[in-house]
């Protein structure tokens, strides 16, 4: 009896260590090493209702090639190939694929759980890497009410529009100055931002004035305030327009 107990036990461990030296020979890499060792890796850039932005990245001069499908289907695998994978050790089919060389690809995928990747094929072995998998935000069922059967579709959520819809103002032109006063010519804006420096390159000082056309009163420095740099440009609520070319005050324009 003891001896059959032992056979039995031998032969359970060779399964297991047979079955682990398969994952290690197919699988040897997962996709959070290669993307520390910049191998062909996949990012989930966006995760949204029943659909995710995904990233393939190679990153070396050969093909890495990702397998996906979602919510664990095992009926996507493809006809290509007649249906086999080109890993003659992968047996469960051939996905559909995408296939990057030093390049990155983008691909929008539509699910409703979660959607699945893997390397199984490509040029190098050494960086493949099994089923890793990608959540989505689940889509909410419609409600039928059990009273009437009506259908009542999923209620909107409405998020506030944090985006800038100002329009952009042209460059304003400096006019000329006057005693302790600066003029300008400013379209599409109702405020305008002034900096002022010692230098062309470095303008520390700012000030935020009312688009009247002048009022740069009082600023400078001890051999006249017209002897220094300055830049202006329109603002326009929540929108910028791009900066004036430096004026340089001579004491005489």
């Amino acid at each position: 009896m003891k001896k059959i107990f032992m056979i039995v036990a031998i032969l359970l461990l060779a399964g297991l260590f047979t079955k682990t030296a398969f994952a290690v020979t197919v699988f040897p890499s997962t996709n959070e090493a290669n993307i520390e060792k910049n191998w062909g890796s996949v990012a989930q850039l966006t995760m949204g209702e029943g659909t995710t932005d995904l990233e393939f990245t190679s990153k070396r001069n050969f093909m890495s090639c990702f397998e996906y499908r979602t919510d664990g289907d095992t009926s996507q695998v493809i006809d290509e190939n007649g249906g086999d994978n080109y890993n003659t050790l992968v047996t469960d089919g051939m996905y559909p694929y995408v296939c990057v060389k030093n390049s990155v690809s983008v691909k929008t995928i539509t699910a409703n759980e979660y959607v699945e990747v893997r390397m199984a094929f490509g040029a190098e072995s050494d960086e493949r890497f099994d089923w890793t998998r990608f959540e989505v935000i689940p889509v909410p069922e419609p409600v039928i009410e059990e009273d009437t059967g009506t259908y009542v579709a999923p209620k909107n959520v409405f998020h506030k529009d944090t985006r800038c819809h100002a329009v952009k103002p042209e460059v304003p032109t400096w006019s000329r100055y006057i005693p302790n006063m600066l003029t300008w010519s400013a379209v599409g804006g109702d405020k305008v931002e002034v900096k002022f420096g010692f230098s062309e390159t470095e303008l520390p000082y700012s000030i935020v004035l009312t688009n009247d056309g002048h009022e740069v009163v009082g600023l400078g420095t001890d051999t006249g305030w017209w002897a220094g740099y300055w830049r202006i440009r329109t603002l326009n609520g929540c929108s910028a327009g791009d900066w004036s070319p430096v004026l340089h005050g001579t004491g005489s324009w």
